[in-house]
């Protein structure tokens, strides 16, 4: 349901990976898809700044992982 999110059937883990330029960042492996999206969101604002498509993650979630 992320951005830059997708499950890996062989590990049974959630990749995060992004695009900029040509240019594929691999963000980790990660238990589950909150983590994934927030690795995600912390390299689209690093890359993109205001412009950054971000993943809304639920309030849990943002409490949790510290946004």
């Amino acid at each position: 349901i992320y951005v830059g999110v997708y499950w890996n059937k062989d590990d049974k883990k959630y990749w995060s990976r992004i695009t900029c330029k040509g240019k594929r960042y691999e963000l980790g492996r990660y238990k589950n898809e909150d983590e994934a999206a927030f690795a995600y969101n912390k390299k689209a604002l690093e890359l993109f700044g205001e412009y950054a498509n971000i993943n809304q993650i639920d309030d849990i979630g943002c409490y949790y992982y510290g946004l």
